[in-house]
């Protein structure tokens, strides 16, 4: 009959209306502001929706900017800005690792490998590049004789915005001084080093606040007689505080 609609025309329109609405509730609103949480660490609070294409979202962090681009790629969760939230989030991420240092030189002959526990608290400065204080304790042991070295070194670490297998990387390089304090079958040594660690790092969203870390490492420990350059290779968790 004229004016009356088949089964299946009346379907595909519901299934439209249904896709419309689930699209409205979910697309941003321009002008509204958001928190952009990112699988790079570089989480973004507070940034006022512009518009988006179909690779990044444009937003608005001062008036003094038009717009930055952030990668959909990288961004695993979005909601609206709480002001009343907004000086909980201090930006500070608080790291734990686990691993090894191998040995090379004249240490393969003392020890292999020596178990290395790392912390490290950092804080974005500016986009992509933050500051980090860290501290490594590392011992090399055989028998009765060891070698313990514990590590403060602040530094900086440089996030890029690329993402493969949903890991994000970044490279850090720390400088500091280490304390050293070996025991031998005759005598006790101590001593403070110039010490380095240059490192990449491999991050993947675990939960809202937590990451998982995968540390590829160098360190470098400036003692006159026998300097040491160690790799090592750790793993742990990321916590945004």
């Amino acid at each position: 009959m004229l004016g009356q609609e088949k089964p299946g025309g009346l379907v595909r329109s519901l299934v439209a209306i249904y896709i419309m609405v689930v699209y409205s509730l979910g697309a941003l609103e321009q002008g509204k502001r958001y928190d952009f949480f990112c699988n790079d660490s570089q989480d973004i609070f507070n940034a006022e929706y512009v518009s988006e294409d179909n690779t990044r979202y444009f937003v608005k962090l001062s008036n003094l900017v038009t717009s930055v681009p952030i990668e959909k790629a990288l961004v695993r969760h979005i909601q609206e800005s709480n002001p009343t939230d907004l000086d909980k989030k201090n930006g500070f991420v608080f790291t734990g690792l686990v691993g090894a240092i191998f040995a090379t030189g004249r240490l393969v002959d003392f020890a292999g490998f020596a178990p290395t526990f790392s912390l490290s608290l950092q804080r974005q400065l500016v986009a992509g590049i933050s500051a980090i204080v860290r501290i490594d304790a590392l011992r090399f042991q055989r028998e009765k004789m060891s070698l313990t070295l514990l590590s403060v070194l602040p530094g900086v670490e440089y996030s890029s915005h690329y993402s493969f297998a949903s890991f994000t990387s970044a490279m850090g390089l720390v400088l500091g001084g280490a304390y050293t304090h070996g025991i031998t079958d005759t005598t006790t040594i101590r001593a403070l080093i110039p010490a380095a660690v240059s490192y990449l790092a491999l991050r993947r969203n675990l939960t809202g606040q937590m990451l998982f870390i995968l540390s590829i490492s160098v360190a470098y420990f400036h003692d006159k007689l026998n300097p040491l350059i160690l790799p090592g290779i750790l793993a742990g968790v990321e916590y945004r505080l």
